[in-house]
């Protein structure tokens, strides 16, 4: 029996996703599938809603396409929690905005992995109010968080995990999409603040709370798979990390490592 990755996160229904058909966005008046990645709306289906228990922020770069970012699926299933703001944090005019926006940056997160980032196992939960998390290449995202080195944000990364995104990277498998990287984050926010509660002799399970972060990718993971599968004669980018490997054809296969 074929192991689906997914297998163990409590992700909704996506059949839903094939279903849908092509629809007029209401903020641009473009046509899109499933969702609208520029005004950041679904189309034709109600997602998935998840509470997160700190809001984000997310700064996606201008040259990040707008169809191939991930980012916008954190939008989709948590609209009140989540912001989207297309800059690369250049010039006067952010750092004046970034000011206004956070009075307090002693209390915002940043994610990302720099030698000043510690796990959320080392940073109180009183301490903190928000997260930042950068959408863009590896390069860009460097740069962005250059940037932002003397706004005062925390540094904060999460455990090493393998990604299953699809697009070609030069990296290895442990630089993820920024869905998976959000979904992570959140993840390890449970384990650390959420798990033990008021009582350190009574631990809550993780149940899934934030596994439809992934809805969208996961949907979009099948496409992938199928359409690999249902066409033999064509062969998945080489320039993958995984290669070949990443299409799953037998029984061979890799869960999603919780």
């Amino acid at each position: 029996m074929t192991t689906h990755p997914f297998d163990k996160l409590n992700i909704s229904d996506t059949s839903v996703l094939i279903n849908t058909r092509r629809s007029v966005c209401p903020g641009c008046n473009r046509s899109s599938k499933n969702f609208c990645p520029k005004c950041n709306l679904p189309l034709d289906h109600s997602p998935p809603s998840i509470h997160l228990p700190i809001p984000v922020d997310i700064y996606r770069h201008p040259g990040e396409c707008h169809g191939k970012t991930t980012s916008t699926h954190a939008k989709l299933v948590a609209p009140t929690r989540v912001k989207i703001y297309i800059a690369d944090l250049e010039g006067a005019s952010s750092d004046t905005e970034l000011m206004s926006r956070y009075p307090d940056p002693s209390r915002v997160l940043l994610l990302f992995p720099s030698t000043s980032a510690v796990p959320l196992t080392q940073i109180k939960s009183s301490s903190f109010d928000r997260l930042i998390v950068l959408d863009g290449t590896w390069k860009q995202a460097k740069a962005m968080t250059k940037r932002l080195s003397q706004v005062g944000f925390r540094h904060v990364k999460i455990e090493s995990h393998e990604t299953l995104f699809w697009r070609y990277q030069q990296f290895d498998r442990t630089f993820l999409a920024t869905i998976e990287a959000i979904y992570w984050f959140y993840r390890e926010y449970f384990d650390a603040y959420l798990a033990h509660g008021c009582n350190e002799n009574i631990v809550k399970q993780y149940s899934g709370e934030y596994d439809n972060m992934l809805f969208y990718f996961k949907h979009n993971w099948e496409l992938i798979q199928l359409f690999y599968k249902s066409n033999p004669k064509k062969s998945f980018t080489h320039r993958h990390i995984d290669g070949a490997a990443y299409i799953q054809y037998d029984d061979k296969n890799t869960e999603l490592t919780l």
